[in-house]
């Protein structure tokens, strides 16, 4: 049988990487879902979701999981799965943090009085919030995410693949620079067509800036610059 071939977008999360599966959903990429469900299927406090288990053998050929450098090895050892290309969004590590406490505390206080209390008993992840520990203190979810990237460009050092970083938040506001990172998988779209869908996707608006390094400084935005 046949090798399956994927492309991987992963990282810290709270980067931008659902925003890239809609936006990439949109221009046409196999993502595994479909425009007009993307809406339905996101989490509506973290605005995260969207993925996929590269190891599940219906898995789309592009998948988006922040949690791929937990098995990146064993994958990247696996001879039925050729990974084409990984694309990991970066953005400052305390913001990338703070992003997560804030989802667990949005998320804790729209549950329930009881469903909050059994929280104290039995702490379940919540999407889009605190991986691998319950600690809302600054620095504890920040060694987490530091130790995860890590596992993962180890992983990926020891294979032949090749990586895109793309930075956060200047993905969502400069079209052209994301059309640059993007363009390998991206095929015969032209920029100009590019830019029209993601001014469409595109939601700056939305970012949340946890840091003083965490926001685009650029002067000038690409979002109507090429494509009205």
């Amino acid at each position: 049988m046949a090798p399956r071939h994927h492309v991987v977008i992963t990282g810290t999360g709270r980067t931008g990487t659902t925003f890239l599966i809609e936006l990439l959903t949109h221009l046409g990429i196999n993502t595994g879902f479909r425009p007009e469900d993307l809406s339905r299927l996101k989490n509506d406090v973290a605005r995260a979701g969207l993925e996929y288990d590269i190891r599940e053998p219906s898995a789309p050929y592009l998948v988006k999981n922040p949690k791929f450098a937990e098995y990146a090895a064993d994958v990247l050892a696996d001879a039925n799965i050729v990974i084409e290309h990984v694309f990991i969004p970066m953005r400052d590590l305390a913001a990338a943090a703070e992003s997560r406490r804030h989802v667990t505390r949005s998320a804790v206080a729209k549950m329930p009085l009881l469903k909050r209390a059994k929280r104290f008993f039995h702490s379940r992840e919540l999407a889009g919030g605190l991986w691998n520990s319950s600690s809302l203190k600054a620095g504890a979810q920040e060694q987490v995410l530091l130790a995860h990237l890590y596992q993962l460009v180890l992983a990926l050092a020891d294979a032949n693949i090749p990586v895109t970083l793309i930075k956060y938040p200047r993905l969502v506001h400069d079209g052209s620079y994301l059309y640059s990172k993007l363009k390998p998988i991206l095929n015969n779209i032209t920029e100009e067509d590019f830019l029209r869908v993601y001014n469409v996707v595109a939601q700056p608006d939305l970012v949340h800036k946890f840091s003083d390094t965490d926001q685009w400084s650029g002067h000038s935005s690409t979002r109507s610059s090429k494509a009205a």
